[in-house]
């Protein structure tokens, strides 16, 4: 919320400043009507700081009320959708949705009495407007030798937009301060959170890595929030070309397992080598510019379908039309051309998978990564999508080291090797056909659960 206030108020300074100069211009013009409202300047100013003296330390206290009123109902939000699967279980949702509405309640509180406040604001300069209207009319009236009806017309006419002018200023002023206020609490923010250790991050490994797409973990421990562990004491070895297929149940740390491996996820115990090299000596943006991912929910850019498919722009017109009428796009390509804008509520989940298969399509072609990740990126697929997915899979990324975490078990029965992972543990591992035959094993029982 700090952070939108002050997105806010930043373009909203030049208003405020102009709003400043108008008030003044107003309040010349006012004095037209007559000389002698000259003397009635120096009240009106002391009038106008004590208003806004009162307003400004009322107004400010109430937003900064408004902006802690809302913490706990976001607080409220995260920790709901954390947790939909042990509150549909239990049955909370009225206990819930009633602690919600408290909440709500709670955070409208302070914005309705700075609406108040607004409101009364309003009032007192439209009576100050009504009283220098009554002053210039009286003045006119009983010195009407000294008054022009054209300049007393202006006068009166500016009355109205002085009251305006000066409204806006003053409630503007106070978001100010209150932007003011943000901008304090912002650097305590970054003063006190801790940023990522990157002093290890020293190695700047040749364009080639990873050539093989040997994989190793010793031991890794993950952390996925400050109070939840996202794998623990995790060790396996995918070699080269091999492909991996990864289930378990809901929670189980499936998807945690190939965060960690783009380090999404902090390492807090052991080591991740790629191909002989230690992945916290590299650099983030390298280690996830070498790595080729197919996520769940595919990420559409608001642009246009080239911008999708190659945001780097580091391919030709013709690359990217042949990537797209590989992964079964190429209808959409010629119909509406690759320089065509595209959104996510323009196009189906299939079509936004098959962007994100186009866009891997690519990297694979421009980087030569030999590492594939893949997070259930068939679980929202129909049958004929699924069938070019697994088509590109066994075609353009044979050669490449492949990490599944599965939704389906069938999805997965032609990896080399399954891993199955409970409490973000490894519980079991081996060969699909192996682990089939252990009537009683941990993939069994999944496989007879999930089909």
């Amino acid at each position: 919320m700090d952070t939108e206030s002050l997105s806010k108020q930043d373009t909203e300074t030049l208003t405020r400043v102009i709003d400043l100069f108008s008030s003044i211009a107003a309040a010349a013009l006012v004095t037209t009507g007559s000389v002698f409202m000259l003397a009635s300047v120096p009240f009106l100013i002391l009038v106008i700081w004590a208003l806004q003296h009162v307003y400004l330390r009322t107004s400010r206290q109430l937003r900064v009320l408004d902006l802690e009123g809302r913490s706990p109902l976001f607080t409220h939000f995260l920790e709901t959708s954390n947790g939909l699967a042990s509150i549909r279980a239990f049955g909370w949702q009225s206990r819930l949705r009633a602690k919600n509405e408290r909440l709500v309640d709670q955070s409208q509180k302070p914005q309705y009495l700075l609406y108040c406040a607004e409101r009364w604001l309003n009032l007192v300069l439209d009576l100050i407007a009504g009283a220098q209207a009554v002053l210039v009319v009286g003045l006119a009236i009983g010195l009407r030798r000294f008054t022009s009806p054209g300049l007393l017309g202006v006068s009166l006419n500016s009355v109205l937009s002085f009251s305006a002018y000066l409204s806006s200023l003053v409630s503007g002023w106070a978001m100010l301060e209150t932007s003011l206020g943000a901008i304090s609490r912002l650097k305590t923010f970054e003063a006190t959170v801790k940023p990522e250790d990157r002093s290890t991050e020293i190695y700047c490994p040749p364009p080639s890595w990873p050539s093989r797409g040997a994989i190793e973990f010793r031991n890794v421990t993950s952390i996925h929030r400050a109070d939840v562990i996202g794998i623990r004491n995790v060790s396996l070895q995918a070699k080269p070309g091999q492909k991996i297929g990864i289930c378990g149940r809901t929670g189980s740390g499936k998807s945690s397992l190939v965060a960690t491996i783009a380090r999404l996820l902090e390492i807090d115990e052991g080591k991740i080598i790629i191909d002989n090299v230690d992945i916290a000596t590299v650099p983030r943006e390298t280690l996830r510019q070498r790595l080729v991912s197919l996520p769940q929910d595919p990420l559409i850019l608001a642009g246009s379908v080239r911008l999708n498919v190659d945001p780097e722009a580091q391919c030709t017109d013709e690359a990217v039309s042949a990537a797209l009428d590989r992964v079964g796009l190429g209808d959409l390509a010629q119909s509406r051309g690759i320089m065509a804008d595209v959104t996510a509520t323009s196009i189906s989940r299939g079509q936004q998978q098959q962007l994100a298969l186009a866009r891997a399509l690519l990297k694979r072609q421009i980087s030569g990564s030999t590492i594939l990740l893949l997070d259930e990126a068939t679980s929202n697929l129909d049958a004929d999508t699924d069938a070019v997915l697994q088509r590109i899979l066994r075609e353009d990324f044979a050669e490449c080291t492949r990490l599944t975490v599965a939704h389906r078990i069938d999805t997965i029965m032609d990896s080399d090797v399954i891993i199955v992972m409970d409490s973000g543990s490894i519980v079991e591992v081996g060969p699909p056909g192996d682990l089939m035959v252990k009537g009683s094993g941990w993939f069994a029982e999944l496989a007879k659960t999930k089909g």
